[in-house]
Parts: structure tokens; sequence; C-alpha cells
């Protein structure tokens, strides 16, 4: 029997304010798309937060502004230290299907090298295709049609 795949989808700039589970707090449109995508995969979802690193859908956390498109080169190295770290948690032998931009993805190389199997099906698309590939589940859900 093959398990489920661990999820990871990309955070937003777009957030509630104040205090929500992490799969509340963020409210764009990227993101709400990504989580069709991960709906579609299954398994348990996780959220790449460039403040928070890897954080459960469930975790509580407060709206913050950063993003690491615009962080030093430290806090970027900071940050994909923080997600190998987390990802030591991690079940072993459970695939990462990963729905993140390019500058949230310098740590998968890394972690590939320590055994972990990684996807990224958006790589290489463009803001807009990502978003379209949402879109589009999340409009055949609504017609009752199966992705």
């Amino acid at each position: 029997m093959t398990a489920f795949p661990i999820v990871v989808l990309g955070c937003g700039l777009k957030k509630n304010p104040g205090k929500h589970r992490a799969i509340d707090l963020y409210v764009g449109m990227l993101f709400i798309d990504q989580l069709e995508i991960a709906r579609v995969y299954g398994g348990p979802h996780y959220i790449l937060s460039g403040l928070h690193g890897l954080v459960s859908v469930d975790r509580v956390l407060e709206s913050y502004e950063f993003s690491l498109k615009t962080a030093s080169v430290e806090r970027v190295k900071k940050f994909d230290a923080l997600v190998l770290q987390q990802l030591s948690f991690m079940p072993p032998g459970r695939p990462l299907i990963c729905l993140i931009g390019k500058c949230y993805s310098g740590w998968v190389d890394a972690a590939r090298a320590r055994g972990f199997t990684i996807q990224l099906p958006l790589a290489g698309k463009t803001l807009g295709q990502r978003r379209h590939i949402g879109a589009e589940i999340r409009k055949n859900r609504l017609h009752g049609r199966s992705s």
C-alpha cells in the first residue's frame, strides 16, 4: 500500500488580520488555488511560511508582513536551514509534493540529498499558469466533474 504524500503549500502575501489557523490565515487567490491542487493529491497538508518555515495547517499564527522574495541572502539561508530541521520530524518514506514558488525552494536539493522524495509539480510554471490550474480544479468541483 502506498502512503498518501505530504502536500506542502506555499504561503501567501494576503492574510487575514489577527490570529488564525494557518489554513485560514492566508486568503489570496494563489493560496486558494494551491489549496485546490493540494486537495486533489490528498494526504496531510502543511504550509511553508516564509517567517515560520513548515507549519501544520492547524497551527495558530499571528498575521505578519514578510516575504522571502525581498529577504536578505542571510535570511533565506536561515529559512532553508529551518525547513531542513523541521523536515526531520516528518514521517519517513512519505513523498513530499511541494506547491511552492522558486524563492521558497532553496532547501529542496539538500532535502533530496538526505533521502527525501520531493516533487515540484508547479516548477517552471508562471504565476498565471499556477493560478489557472487551481481555478480549473475549483470550476470542475463546482460543476460536479472530477479533476
